[in-house]
């Protein structure tokens, strides 16, 4: 079975080629700027060298030693500017020092530059160029390292003074925070007394509506026979009352009103006012979360109290 026939141009060799990032990005620019194909582009330099290989060989035979310095390559490039990134050409032609050293396609010229003062044609402000270009063969590019170095020194990076949004004061470079210690202090009591508040408007709600629920509950075990009823003896324990006492984080500290005849119902309702307490810090939190951020929040504590 005969297949499709082959062409006289056709690229059946393939060549894997190692590039580093900066010339990866040589290769990258390049294809983007002028449209043709990286692979296209590795073939054009991989011509035009050869064809610099040839010439050479061409000057050693006929023994012109002189025509390399009209056809060598371009000491013209482009750099950035390190003040303002804009770019810049210029001309090394005339700069530095020019070596030569002999290999087997002729010598290799090396031209090296030292502190070459330039002027950015967009800021104005002065800039130094250092380093070498080489070229072998003779009007063939090799290598080069090229550093540009700014003359008066860099801005330092602005950086914005975080303040506090209460009083203006200027806080710790780094920080996290949005107040000052003193503003964090006052907020924080403020939000202490909306919660202390908060939390017994809670609280009272809930007691009300257990001694209705009580009530109710009494008046419904009132209608049922009460013949065979001896009233339990109340005993010593009669006169005795629990109180809550409760504990906030800003070190102050309430008596409730409220008596219990246990201090097991005293406990129960000092947790209640805890859970009270988060509540509205979760309330407070929604209606204004920047005023009262819920990682600044801590749950009070109680203890219980005994009373006459």
């Amino acid at each position: 079975m005969l297949g499709r026939p082959k062409k006289e141009d056709s690229r059946e060799k393939q060549y894997r080629v190692r590039l580093n990032d900066k010339e990866d990005e040589m290769l990258a620019f390049a294809s983007n700027a002028t449209g043709v194909p990286k692979s296209e582009i590795f073939r054009k330099a991989l011509q035009e060298y050869c064809e610099k290989v040839k010439l050479q060989q061409a000057a050693e035979e006929i023994g012109d030693d002189t025509s390399w310095e009209d056809d060598r390559i371009s000491l013209q490039r482009a750099v950035e500017c390190p003040y303002c990134k804009a770019k810049n050409r210029i001309d090394l032609e005339d700069e530095g020092t020019v070596s030569t050293s002999e290999r087997q396609m002729g010598d290799e010229v090396v031209y090296e530059f030292e502190n070459v003062e330039c002027q950015c044609h967009s800021c104005g402000r002065s800039f130094t160029v250092s380093g070498y270009i080489s070229e072998y063969p003779i009007g063939a590019f090799n290598a080069e390292s090229l550093q540009v170095t700014p003359i008066e020194p860099l801005p330092e990076e602005t950086t914005h003074a975080v303040v506090c949004r209460d009083c203006g004061a200027v806080l710790e470079p780094g920080t996290k925070q949005k107040l000052c210690p003193d503003c964090r202090e006052k907020r924080k009591a403020k939000w202490m007394e909306r919660l202390k508040a908060g939390a017994k408007i809670v609280g009272i709600i809930g007691v009300a509506v257990g001694a209705a629920y009580l009530a109710t509950k009494g008046t419904s075990d009132s209608d049922e026979s009460t013949d065979d009823f001896e009233p339990e003896s109340l005993g010593d324990d009669s006169a005795r009352k629990f109180k809550l006492l409760m504990k906030y984080p800003d070190g102050t500290e309430e008596e409730e009103d409220e008596l219990f005849d246990s201090e097991e119902e005293a406990k129960e309702y000092g947790d209640y006012m805890i859970s009270c307490s988060r509540e509205g810090a979760e309330t407070l939190y929604m209606s204004n979360p920047g005023d009262y951020p819920l990682e600044d929040y801590e749950d009070p504590d109680y203890e219980v109290i005994e009373t006459e």
